[in-house]
């Protein structure tokens, strides 16, 4: 019996002791502990198009953050070594590591036991000390030769364990770690007619009956001479097995095409795919050949290009076992090199399916073909946990794409909730995980252990069947992206809870409000969501200023929301300015918010949104008799949206919509100005009042989603969190 390397050895007659099972483990098994890797995420392949299901096909797995959150720091051996896979078992699949590259993608191959459209699988890490796969086994399916051809110096190594690496080069002008359709390549296109590298001769390379080659090609154009691309002969009539080469012509419907071509008996030569059989690759993109013999099935050779198939002539006997080398790039100096570049070049000794093929081209150019489920958490490291659940949300069937929640956190409002519990100071082991245990990107807006904590939640898909798990209780906890709350179209998020500038952009995109005009201004005052920015200081020139940013402005549909708190309608000025970006008042002018003073009751007070698309002219999508007028006295959500596709302009107080005017066409003018908090550019039109909670978004937001915004700050029950549950992993103790 064999114990995984991540867990103690008892000893002979051990007894161990169960003490908690809130996630038990088995510690002595046969086949892996998964618990043991820290991380993991599901590999789909609902891209496969084939009607059949492939036995041991060799996936590519494509690793980086962009796709699914990854993270390379959280690898615990170097090179991806703790890097491992599993079925839907939990069975340990062989893998190997192609590319590794902590600053962007990485490249693994996994031999998949079974792939259909239905077929996942788990990558793991996080492992110290990871279980041992064989990556040659990857290439047990009747592979004889696999070569990536990644490698930046001789030798250019054989994956499968069965034949001989790259290890010579005639003429050394070919380019090594070249740029290639699956990490590096090599470039023949020097130049020079006589290059090429070479394999020794292996028994396993040729003397086959049923076969397959494939390989990868960039090449610009038509070759000038004929280019050989795969070899193993000595000369057209002599030692000869096969030569797989791009054609020269002077008949243009045979000119350029890939010609596959094979001897039984070393001397005479025949075509399985000849220049009448329409294999040409694609120009100037990097492009999948496979050449297919199948005399035990058919009896028939096969050509593919990027998977479409060619139907070439009939075949009988085995390839003759030809004592020659193995050559790439050209055949024995005496062919002119391939003008191009070459990649992943593999031999079967069996006839590959047109699934198969298609497969095989489809897991490395269609991005599609694998889907990737965010990083999953281990969460059995976390010590305590409670739901969050929605079920007041929606009263109807709405749900929202990666919308932010605020989850009110406390002793009083969590029963069993204790601040001690937490390892981390600042709330900084808080996590959430949705219903499929995926970590999802949270932010701490205040976090306050006499009172009551406030944390944004970015969840993927909010509706009233929505449940979360909140996790506590971890001295090293899972890496969230506080900035990725906010991906879904915020280009400005402003908490404004700081007690002195800078007021932090949270989104990521633009800036922070750091400078401030005027006096009087008063922060970290109690708010609708934590602290807030205080102008009713007298000061009628205060304001804040954050430097002009080009996410800013410049887009046609966009969403603005505020929380203000204004005692009552203006008096001292005609505007209220509540957000600016503007130079002066017909001036590299992008959009105005502000509260109206007007001698007209019916005017006065109301909220207004102006826009602009030349700069200098202003239109007012919110305007004066709209009725926007907020609750005075008390904290008010509004929302400002321009829809050009609706072409209407929305107003919106505390979540209910008021339709404004025309939204026009065009794009918010690209203005220089300030983005300017409390008024526009100290014209002695400052805010009378407290203001909290800035977003701008560059899309148009929906009333569900609106409305949501402000419900979530401001109905108690809109997120319903606890009790409290012990989370501790199964505790072994050992008795001698």
């Amino acid at each position: 019996m064999n114990r995984h390397p991540c867990f103690p050895s008892p000893h002979t007659r051990a007894l161990s002791l169960v003490l908690a099972l809130a996630a038990p483990f088995a510690l002595l098994a046969d086949s892996v502990d998964w618990t043991a890797y820290e991380q993991s995420f599901e590999v789909s392949f609902s891209g496969y198009v084939g009607s059949s299901t492939l036995q041991n096909f060799p996936a590519l797995v494509h690793i980086s953050p962009r796709l699914n959150g990854f993270d390379y720091s959280k690898c615990k051996v170097p090179g991806g070594g703790d890097l491992r896979f599993s079925d839907e078992e939990g069975n340990l699949l062989d893998s190997e590591v192609d590319t590794w590259n902590p600053n962007g993608e990485s490249l693994v191959w996994v031999k998949v036991p079974q792939l259909n459209r239905d077929t996942k699988i788990t990558a793991h890490y996080g492992c110290y000390s990871p279980a041992a796969v064989t990556p040659a086994n990857v290439w047990s399916e009747g592979y004889v030769g696999v070569w990536h051809l990644n490698e930046s110096a001789l030798p250019l190594k054989e994956s499968s364990g069965v034949s001989t690496d790259f290890s010579a080069s005639y003429n050394s002008t070919e380019t090594l770690g070249a740029a290639g359709a699956i990490g590096g390549a090599v470039d023949f296109s020097s130049g020079d007619n006589a290059a090429r590298l070479c394999a020794a001769d292996d028994d396993d390379l040729d003397g086959f009956t049923d076969c397959t080659f494939e390989v990868w090609t960039k090449q610009d154009a038509a070759p000038s001479r004929t280019s050989g691309i795969l070899a193993k002969r000595k000369s057209s009539s002599e030692d000869f097995a096969y030569f797989i080469y791009n054609n020269y012509s002077t008949e243009a419907n045979k000119h350029g095409r890939n010609i596959f071509m094979i001897t039984t008996n070393g001397s005479s030569v025949d075509y399985p795919l000849g220049s009448t059989h329409n294999m040409v690759p694609a120009w100037g993109e990097w492009c999948h050949q496979a050449f297919v013999r199948d005399v035990s099935g058919t009896g028939k050779a096969y050509g593919y290009v990027n998977g479409n198939k060619k139907t070439g002539a009939g075949q009988s006997g085995s390839i003759h076992a030809s004592a020659e080398p193995l050559y790439l790039g050209n055949s024995n100096g005496g062919v002119a090199t391939f003008n191009g570049m070459i990649d992943e070049v593999r031999i079967s000794n069996v006839a590959r399916s047109a699934d198969w093929l298609q497969a095989s081209h489809d897991t490395v150019a269609k991005a599609d073909f694998a889907a990737y489920s965010t990083e999953k958490n281990d969460w059995g490291v976390y010590s305590h946990k409670f739901t969050v659940a929605f079920t007041n949300a929606f009263s109807d069937a709405t749900t929202l794409q990666n919308f932010p929640v605020l989850v009110r956190v406390s002793t009083n409002g969590i029963p069993g909730f204790l601040y001690t519990d937490c390892l981390v100071e600042n709330g900084g082991d808080l996590r959430f995980a949705d219903e499929n245990d995926i970590l999802l990107q949270s932010e701490i807006d205040t976090w306050n252990t006499n009172g009551e904590s406030l944390v944004w939640v970015k969840v993927p898909s909010l509706s009233s069947e929505t449940k979360l798990t909140a996790y506590y209780g971890c001295a090293l906890p899972g890496e969230v992206t506080p900035s990725e709350v906010w991906s879904e179209g915020y280009v400005g998020v402003w908490h404004l809870g700081e007690s002195a500038l800078p007021m932090v952009e949270s989104s990521g995109v633009s800036t922070g409000f750091t400078s401030a005009g005027g006096s009087g201004i008063g922060y970290a005052v109690a708010g609708a969501v934590g602290g807030a920015v205080d102008f009713s200081g007298g000061n009628t020139s205060a304001r804040l200023s954050a430097d002009d940013d080009d996410d800013l402005d410049g887009f046609t549909d966009c969403t603005f929301e505020v929380w203000t708190k204004q005692e009552a309608a203006p008096t001292t000025v005609s505007y209220a300015y509540i957000l600016a970006k503007r130079t002066k008042n017909a001036e590299d002018v992008a959009y105005i918010l502000y509260n109206n003073k007007s001698s007209d009751a019916a005017k006065n007070g109301r909220n207004v949104f102006g826009i602009s698309v030349t700069g200098t002219s202003t239109t007012y999508l919110v305007g004066t008799g709209h009725n926007m007028e907020p609750t005075w006295g008390e904290w008010c959500h509004q929302a400002f949206v321009r829809d050009t596709t609706a072409n209407k302009g929305y107003g919106y107080l505390n979540g209910t919509q008021i339709i404004g005017g025309n939204a026009g066409s065009g794009a918010l003018f690209d203005s220089t100005s300030k983005l300017h908090l409390g008024n526009a550019q100290g014209n002695g039109c400052t805010f009378n009042g407290l203001i909290d909670e800035l977003r701008i978004s560059r899309v148009a937001r929906s009333a569900a989603w609106i409305k949501a915004s402000h419900d979530t700050v401001t109905v108690d029950n809109f997120a319903s969190c606890g009790p409290v549950k012990d989370n501790a992993r199964g505790l072994f103790i050992y008795f001698r």
